[in-house]
């Protein structure tokens, strides 16, 4: 596994954490290559690492911005994530996900046209995770995890919105992952599928990111 784990003692320090670091390998993808791609997370995880990462010293207009995943809203509505993303990484050129067709399945093959423009591999990932183990919007068990290409429609299990995400293909090309667990629960899960190897066609998001063998994960735990 390439794991890196950083224990903090609270979230607003694992919050910090995750920003400082995905800001060193920004400056780092640029001074290497002279720009650098970021996807990033939204929820709460985001809402406390953006503002943090946006006062960072990073050369942002080099850098290329899109979302690990979105729910099928506006991006001026107050669940979008891309709406988060604006409010704080100002300075960044950002491709949203979600576009005015009803459904993402009806408005995925623009998105998928969309990110063909983006440029991957991803430099920086951010990455939350979710009680169930799902990372960015692929849940477990569902058919999204097998899914190729750049983006799938998703599904969450807790409705009202549905949704489009990065694959998992897309995000474990990636050279730099950043993910931060918080809290008992979490951290419990995440333990649990540091600890399993993965089955052939495993369904379970998370073990798949942190069992690959190819891109660095930094987790910072709180």
């Amino acid at each position: 596994m390439m794991i890196t784990e950083r224990a903090l003692p609270s979230f607003e320090d694992a919050a910090r954490a995750v920003a400082t670091e995905m800001a060193l390998a920004l400056r780092s993808a640029v001074a290497a290559r002279g720009r650098a791609s970021l996807a990033v997370s939204g929820g709460r995880t985001a809402a406390a690492v953006l503002p943090v990462l946006a006062r960072e010293d990073v050369p942002w207009a080099r850098i290329a911005t899109t979302l690990t995943d979105e729910r099928w809203v506006p991006p001026d509505h107050p669940e979008s994530n891309e709406n988060l993303a604006r409010r704080y990484l100002t300075e960044t050129a950002l491709t949203g996900l979600s576009n005015a067709a009803p459904t993402p399945e009806a408005g995925h093959p623009e998105t998928e046209r969309r990110l063909a423009r983006f440029p991957f591999p991803l430099d920086v990932v951010f990455l939350g995770m979710g009680e169930d183990g799902h990372i960015a919007s692929i849940f477990p068990g569902r058919p999204e995890v097998w899914a190729g290409g750049l983006c799938v429609p998703s599904r969450a299990p807790v409705p009202p919105h549905p949704r489009i995400s990065l694959t998992l293909p897309a995000l474990l090309a990636g050279r730099h992952a950043v993910l931060m667990v918080n809290g008992p629960v979490k951290r419990a899960v995440y333990e649990d599928a540091k600890a399993t190897p993965p089955e052939e066609r495993d369904p379970f998001p998370l073990r798949l990111l942190l069992h690959q063998k190819r891109m660095p994960v930094t987790v910072c735990l709180a």
